[in-house]
């Protein structure tokens, strides 16, 4: 039962990257979520500790209304970050309390997550994934 997000603040011009200030209210109770989400053409990304799961949204492009579509499981504990590769066909996510990165593989169409099946086993508490170019 989804009731609302709010957006916190907008960066990186015509409208590609949120940064989500406070998350969503799911039935009676409150859930926490990494400050972080990500927009890929239409649709927003958003870590929800309190679930184990990233949040997908799609997004109206006329009005920047966000509609639920999907809750993918982290597989793992504590989703502590994620992030989209430069690509925007993956997304990985960190799950700090179960010391694993996980892969996802992004659907360009409907936005939604699926498993690669191929987690990254043994990193101790994980906290954020980053990209850098290759030098």
């Amino acid at each position: 039962n989804w009731r609302s997000l709010s957006v916190g603040a907008l960066f990186g011009g015509k409208g590609r990257d949120f940064l989500i200030h406070r998350v969503f209210n799911c039935g009676r109770r409150k859930i926490t979520s990494a400050k972080q989400g990500r927009v890929k053409g239409r649709f927003v990304y958003v870590s929800n500790r309190g679930h184990d799961s990233i949040a997908v949204f799609s997004v109206d492009q006329s009005n920047g209304k966000l509609t639920p579509i999907q809750h993918a499981s982290t597989q793992g504990k504590t989703p502590r970050n994620f992030s989209l590769d430069p690509t925007g066909n993956y997304l990985f996510a960190a799950n700090q309390g179960s010391d694993t990165i996980v892969q996802f593989k992004v659907d360009g169409v409907t936005g939604k997550l699926t498993p690669t099946g191929q987690p990254i086993t043994n990193v101790p508490k994980p906290v954020c994934v980053l990209f850098v170019k290759a030098q």
